[in-house]
């Protein structure tokens, strides 16, 4: 059962496609692969948030190790 306490931490797909910069349907889709947990609620499914952001971080860190 999903904790109330805990609902801020959890991302509607479209909220997540938007901090990561990307579709709702790539979202749906990193889901289906494993990349980012989520859970399913009577109201549709549901993204960690936590694992959002921490994607978006390492999407927005400059790759290290490439520079001349």
């Amino acid at each position: 059962m999903l904790d109330t306490m805990a609902l801020d931490r959890w991302l509607s797909p479209s909220e997540a496609a938007r901090e990561l910069g990307v579709t709702a349907g790539r979202v749906r889709q990193m889901v289906e692969e494993g990349k980012i947990p989520a859970i399913r609620t009577a109201l549709g499914r549901l993204v960690d948030g936590d694992a959002v952001t921490s994607l978006a971080r390492a999407r927005k860190r400059p790759h290290q190790g490439t520079g001349g």
